[in-house]
């Protein structure tokens, strides 16, 4: 497994998928929503900072919120809808 920052924002998100939702998801997971945030189909919630940004979208049929990392194009959290992300 890679080692750094990109890997620390990956294990996070599933970290805080399985603890918000119960659910499991993989590295194949998450990069399918990086690619639908990359492709604009997601829906911008706000700018957190130059560098992150928090988007609305589905992830395994159930509606989250992700905080998004520009930098290393990693999902940093997973949120549930309405949960909101302090500046």
């Amino acid at each position: 497994m890679a080692k750094g920052k990109a890997a620390t924002e990956r294990k996070h998100a599933k970290r805080s998928m399985m603890e918000r939702f119960g659910v499991a998801v993989g590295d194949a997971t998450l990069r399918e929503a990086v690619a639908v945030i990359q492709s604009g189909k997601a829906k911008l919630i706000r700018r957190q900072s130059l560098r992150v940004t928090i988007w609305e979208l589905e992830i395994h049929g159930l509606p989250t919120r992700v905080v998004y990392d520009k930098n290393t194009k990693e999902i940093v959290t997973i949120l549930r809808t309405g949960e909101e992300v302090l500046p």
